[in-house]
């Protein structure tokens, strides 16, 4: 993906999300005898850990220098665009070094730098097995009930963990397939969750970017508890759309975000939506009208 469509698709001069990192997520659906299914023959759930890193960092790219790379690669394409097979393999080995080529691999390189003292703490730490354990306790604490027989559907999860734009949170994203005993598909969803902060002092003071291992791990369960709230409200129907597509304005650990999508029904503390891409998204924040709202009402 170019630096500029990336930029382009979120309005930031960062990825929040993990653009150009993860591929693209499973169809949202919901099989209308899901809750029947899971209700009679109960669920097993199963975690497998993604092909490529469970850990990586959002890509930041500044917009002025990302429109600056642009400029260059589209100048030299308009250039060298009569010029057959030497203008392209000129415009290509311009791009590589100093257009939009560097300014994504540059990004990448940081990004894969951000990524390791995350990914070094939960290196110690049997991943597959730890997350598999959190996911089935959060399993039935939302409600969706064990399997134990022969005939039970399988709730199959991949999570990739994306550590946000200034490394402050991460987003658990989680890949979620149900499925009956003959594989035959009862819900899917790509759950997005966001992490509460991560910073050892609050939001006000500079800290030194160490991570602590307590920290992580309850933001960790909060995002783990919070996607399997989400699966069993919408497998049951009780998580539907409210409302018409609109432009959804929040802040999370001081970054704008404006996405286009849906609110869902619910919240406990989180805001919930479904995104346009299909993502069914939570983050611990409040749209930005009714934060507005709240600190209007609540001044003396």
């Amino acid at each position: 993906m170019r630096a500029r469509a990336c930029l382009a698709g979120l309005g930031l001069a960062a990825a929040l999300a993990g653009c150009a990192q993860a591929p693209a997520g499973p169809a949202h659906f919901t099989d209308a005898h899901a809750q029947a299914y899971v209700s009679q023959h109960g669920a097993r759930v199963e975690v497998q850990l993604p092909k490529g890193p469970l850990v990586s960092a959002a890509l930041v790219i500044d917009s002025a220098t990302a429109t600056a790379a642009q400029q260059t690669t589209d100048q030299m394409t308009a250039n060298m665009s009569g010029n057959g097979l030497l203008g392209l393999a000129v415009t290509t080995a311009v791009s590589a070094h100093s257009g939009a080529g560097a300014l994504q691999r540059k990004a990448q390189a940081a990004a894969d730098t951000d990524a390791k003292p995350l990914a070094s703490l939960l290196s110690g730490l049997p991943m597959d097995t730890q997350l598999a354990r959190r996911y089935q306790a959060a399993a039935l604490a939302a409600g969706v009930a064990p399997g134990e027989g022969a005939v039970v559907a399988r709730l199959a999860i991949t999570p990739r963990i994306i550590l946000s734009a200034d490394r402050a949170h991460f987003v658990l994203s989680s890949d979620v397939r149900l499925e009956d005993i003959a594989g035959g598909a009862l819900y899917s969803a790509r759950v997005q969750v966001g992490s509460p902060s991560l910073r050892r002092c609050g939001a006000d003071c500079i800290d030194d970017g160490q991570l602590e291992q307590s920290r992580v791990d309850a933001a960790l369960d909060a995002c783990v508890n919070e996607t399997l709230r989400l699966v069993a409200l919408e497998i049951s129907g009780a998580s539907a759309p409210v409302g018409p597509e609109r432009t959804l304005r929040y802040v999370l650990d001081g970054q704008r975000v404006v996405e286009r999508g849906r609110l869902l029904a619910g919240s406990e503390g989180y805001l919930r939506y479904l995104a346009l891409d299909g993502a069914v998204k939570a983050m611990p924040v409040a749209l930005e009208a009714q934060a507005m709202a709240t600190a209007t009402n609540g001044r003396p």
